[in-house]
């Protein structure tokens, strides 16, 4: 009987230590993702913006991205849109401990409505990006603001707040950031 009492106390307290260790890590991790934005005022898009945890300590940057999920016939633009539309843009000055942003643009898509010819993204799109930081072990703080223009027969310009805080060196490998990133 004692030794079964503690067999099931040390079953308690050894499941304890692994729920805590796991909610810190659950924790940890959701620094590193916006989660799914969404603008009350045009609900057919969703964004968020996650920090995949890949860094390149000698170089200084972090792997990331934008992923921007259309509904229906809702699309965006790439970098140069063509004879109509705008390109997404980021603003990104209010941000600490990062020197500045390299977007990387997937190959776009060809649409024609009335004759104008636009290039963009239909439905889902990931758009990789590089984070260049000043210091891999200080706190960083990812103040941005999306500016996104979606259109079917009318266009939207949305914007949407993107705020995250993590250190460099802290980030762990997000298994499914990393298999979104790659496949772009």
């Amino acid at each position: 009987m004692q030794q079964t009492k503690r067999y099931l106390r040390t079953v308690k307290v050894w499941l304890f230590a692994m729920l805590c260790a796991f909610s810190a890590t659950s924790l940890h991790a959701q620094t590193q993702d916006t989660g799914w934005l969404i603008n009350e005022q045009h609900t057919p898009i969703q964004t968020r913006f996650v920090v995949t945890g890949q860094a390149n300590k000698a170089e200084k940057t972090l792997a990331g991205y934008l992923e921007v999920k259309l509904s229906g016939d809702w699309k965006t633009y790439w970098r140069s849109p063509g004879e109509g539309g705008i390109a997404p843009s980021l603003t990104w000055e209010d941000s600490h401990n990062i020197t500045h942003m390299d977007w990387h643009w997937p190959y776009p898509q060809r649409f024609e409505l009335l004759g104008i010819k636009t290039l963009g993204y239909k439905h889902d799109v990931v758009f990789p990006m590089t984070l260049h930081v000043e210091d891999m072990s200080k706190p960083t703080v990812l103040d941005v603001k999306l500016t996104l223009s979606s259109c079917t027969s009318i266009c939207v310009l949305t914007e949407y707040p993107i705020h995250l805080e993590f250190t460099p060196n802290d980030l762990t490998l997000l298994d499914d950031g990393m298999r979104v990133y790659a496949k772009v």
